[in-house]
């Protein structure tokens, strides 16, 4: 069986952990993130237990303990601004890469964010699913950061999704998108 790996992208917001948490547990895909390493660099610094969920919006946007800084932006200028600028452009990139060619078959990757992200899903084979939400909540000031400016949708090659509507609606979009990029695996 040849390998199956899909891309979500999205603002802030959009639901691209809840639909990557949909693909898990619906059909077993593994979920990667380009951040992971970054949101375990994080909880280092600042003494953080592993329970400590940098996933969750309510803890990502809370103020770090005196400081007026948030988790998300520590996540994002840790990230970006070191990781990408100050390291290399695809620090990121080939780390998630590796570990695509040799520790998993089936992949979710759940925060593409940048072009070369993207670039590189596609070259393995796999889906960019853009996942839009108009009513998204959003924390203040998240959407200016570059790393929320998402990536251009092609036509071609990618996948929209709609989450404009309740939970349980959104859950059966994103199960039927897989079965139909995935038919004869999953149909």
């Amino acid at each position: 069986m040849s390998r199956l790996i899909i891309g979500l992208t999205g603002k802030a917001g959009s639901g691209k952990s809840t639909a990557a948490n949909i693909i898990s547990r619906n059909f077993g895909f593994v979920q990667v993130s380009f951040a992971e390493p970054v949101k375990r660099a994080v909880k280092e610094i600042f003494g953080l237990s592993h329970w400590f969920d940098l996933n969750d919006p309510q803890v990502k946007d809370s103020l770090i303990p005196g400081t007026d800084v948030t988790y998300r932006h520590a996540l994002q200028t840790l990230g970006t601004d070191w990781g990408r600028k100050m390291i290399a452009e695809d620090l990121w990139v080939d780390q998630v890469r590796r570990r695509l060619q040799y520790d998993y078959l089936n992949a979710v990757v759940t925060d593409v964010r940048f072009p070369d992200e993207a670039a590189m899903i596609r070259k393995m084979g796999g889906k960019i699913v853009h996942i839009e939400r108009r009513n998204r909540s959003a924390a203040a000031g998240t959407d200016s950061h570059e790393s929320e400016a998402g990536i251009e949708f092609r036509p071609r090659t990618d996948l929209k999704l709609d989450n404009n509507s309740n939970l349980q609606t959104f859950e059966a979009a994103v199960i039927r998108l897989v079965k139909d990029l995935y038919g004869g695996v999953y149909g």
